[in-house]
């Protein structure tokens, strides 16, 4: 066996592991020697977010973020013959004549934005940038919104195992790129996509759905977005030469801390009306190709909307108007405003529906309970009163970035 160096993808600890080929697979063993993970050959990937130092090679799984990193000069020798895909792509004479196509068209794109403004040319740009850099620019990304606690630990394994084999089971099987799901602590009903293939839900969503079917059309949704590149798409639509720019370099102009904090307060916007269509086509075919009822979201947007009119006639009465009169927006309307999808929507997932009578459980009864309680119920406490500490906020990283609290769920 040869040493080696683990990050499960979860936390930024570094895990020390021993490895070996054992015939068409890694097997990745703890310090003790129980076996921790094995991975197939042909599901390794060589991630292009993880530069290597010289001497070492960093092997990553499909739709994972782990990452391993090997130093030992004969088990990296092995690997490579064994699974070719993880040897560094050769520098040919084709690749520079294609890099600098690439440089070519986005200088004209670049060209085309000043004169019909960027949101007409962001699909075609955002198709020749290198799916690698979408994935560097979500990691980045995903580093700041992991400064908000998730939803993790013991109890919450079997409700996260769950969820990660639904998110399989909706994701293309022609998507050859890792689907990462993380639950975070805040009550907000809010699930949204980074780019990369990053995906964040809320305690808040977990809470509000009724069943499995709900949920996993929120999630198909979300992964519409995330295999057409839509998130992507709005970045480069509200940002434009930035985005551009970090992609073309890689994050080497210097700027890239600043474009990826910029980039977080646009996740949250509302996309266009084609791209949410878009994303509509795409969940629904998620669904039902997974034998998944369509009409779980239908049902979602009729609570949402019953809940809204709820929350407007309590308003109204707290503030002694009629609800027609009612002048604030109630908080669920600020989140349905942000897509106008109305009934139209869910009349569409419904049609969906018909016709078929072999529909599955997205979760079964023991999944959605596990599901429910991956976020078990915080202790609730009294605000204290200010003190003369060092300052800090007692819960710290609780609330999304402010465009980010629009809800994403409420637009599907």
């Amino acid at each position: 066996m040869s040493g080696a160096i683990l990050y499960d993808g979860e936390t930024a600890k570094a895990r020390p592991v021993a490895v070996r080929l054992v015939g068409g697979r890694l097997e990745i063993s703890a310090e003790d020697g129980h076996v921790v993970a094995e991975w197939p050959l042909e599901s390794l990937v060589r991630p292009a977010h993880a530069a290597a130092h010289a001497g070492e090679l960093r092997v990553g799984l499909k739709r994972s973020q782990a990452l391993l990193v090997i130093a030992d000069e004969e088990l990296i020798a092995a690997l490579l013959a064994a699974a070719p895909q993880l040897a560094p792509p050769r520098r040919t004479f084709g690749g520079l004549l294609l890099k600098t196509s690439v440089f070519s068209f986005l200088s004209g794109a670049l060209f085309a934005a000043v004169f019909y403004g960027m949101p007409l040319v962001a699909g075609p740009v955002v198709k020749i940038i290198p799916y690698s850099a979408e994935e560097r620019f979500g990691a980045d990304m995903a580093e700041v919104y992991s400064r908000i606690p998730a939803c993790e630990g013991p109890r919450a394994e079997a409700g996260l195992a769950a969820l990660d084999r639904l998110v399989a089971r909706l994701t293309p099987p022609d998507w050859d790129h890792p689907i990462v799901l993380r639950v975070i602590r805040n009550r907000e009903v809010n699930a949204f996509a980074l780019p990369g293939g990053h995906l964040i839900a809320t305690e808040g969503l977990l809470a509000f759905v009724e069943d499995g079917d709900e949920l996993a059309g929120v999630l198909a949704h979300e992964l519409g977005h995330v295999t057409r590149r839509h998130v992507m798409v709005n970045l480069v639509q509200q940002m434009g030469v930035l985005v551009l720019v970090d992609s073309l370099t890689g994050g080497s102009a210097g700027a890239s801390g600043a474009v990826v904090q910029m980039a977080v307060t646009y996740v949250g916007l509302r996309y266009t009306r084609h791209l949410e269509e878009e994303a509509d086509r795409e969940g629904i075919a998620n669904l039902l190709r997974a034998d998944i009822d369509p009409s779980g979201i239908a049902r979602l947007f009729d609570r949402l909307e019953k809940k809204a009119a709820e929350q407007r006639a309590k308003e109204a009465q707290e503030a002694g108007r009629e609800p027609s009169e009612q002048k604030r927006p109630s908080a669920i309307d600020d989140l349905l405003s942000t897509h106008p999808y109305g009934g139209d929507r869910a009349l569409i997932a419904r049609e969906a529906a018909k016709g078929r009578t072999d529909y599955k459980p997205a979760l079964t009864a023991d999944e959605f309970k596990a599901v429910k309680a991956i976020c078990p119920p915080r202790n609730r406490r009294p605000p204290s009163p200010p003190s003369e500490g060092d300052g800090k906020d007692e819960n710290p990283g609780y609330n999304l970035p402010p465009r980010a609290r629009e809800v994403e769920v409420i637009r599907l």
